[in-house]
């Protein structure tokens, strides 16, 4: 990421926002459906999450792609197994699944990625695609001067996006960046952040994955995590 001045970024994240929202730049051909499973292991509050959900369903409705949230028992193995596939090839290979799979976690240890508010697992063929930590959403959110719903929907939004994508790399501006610093947030809890065209026409491309029901296989749960990570820069 180059080095550029707050008041620099600032100005291009308004207008990509403005841009996004107002519907000039990204006109998706038809809408398609993407059920997501939330397993909130967390315990966030329903009000926390209800507002988180409909801001990220919101944003995905700009780019053409309704979210339906289903919210299983937490005692489904797809809660707690993580598939750390790296294998383009496999995934291919792999049978398509109902829903892509978001579970939100209190915490990790501070040594595991330090800074990063969740982590994709953009290939998995099976169990958590996405994972959010929502203990330090919430010290992120008071450092930055920002409400903890904001940061769980764009943080939710983030890492469901890698997953769309297939990719763990990160956009220079945008939804997809990789570090945002308090100035990105306050424009997040405007909504004025938004995915990019291109990302938008490769989501849908990558809904292929979600779109008939089948058996998950479930693979021995892993301690090490993916390496896409989203991180919350002040």
């Amino acid at each position: 990421m180059k080095d550029v001045s707050p008041l620099s970024r600032l100005a291009t994240m308004f207008v990509l926002g403005c841009t996004i929202v107002s519907g000039a730049t990204v006109t998706p051909p038809r809408e398609e459906t993407l059920c997501i499973h939330l397993y909130n292991l967390a315990h966030v509050p329903p009000q926390t999450m209800e507002w988180a959900t409909a801001e990220a369903g919101k944003i995905f409705e700009r780019v053409g792609i309704r979210i339906r949230w289903e919210q299983p028992s937490a005692e489904l193995p797809e809660a707690h197994l993580w598939d750390l596939n790296v294998s383009v090839a496999a995934l291919l290979s792999a049978r398509e699944r109902s829903c892509l799979v978001v579970g939100v976690m209190q915490d990790l240890p501070a040594v595991a990625y330090p800074g990063a508010l969740g982590f994709a697992l953009p290939l998995a063929r099976s169990g958590v695609s996405a994972e959010l930590l929502y203990g330090r959403i919430e010290r992120t959110a008071a450092a930055v001067g920002a409400s903890p719903e904001v940061l769980l929907a764009y943080t939710m939004t983030h890492e469901i996006g890698h997953v769309l994508l297939q990719s763990s790399a990160h956009a220079a501006a945008g939804i997809m960046q990789a570090l945002w610093d308090a100035g990105t947030w306050r424009l997040a809890s405007f909504g004025m952040v938004a995915f990019l065209p291109e990302e938008a026409r490769k989501m849908h491309q990558g809904l292929w994955r979600f779109t008939t029901p089948t058996q998950n296989v479930s693979p021995e749960r892993n301690s090490v995590l993916a390496e896409t990570h989203f991180s919350g820069g002040r």
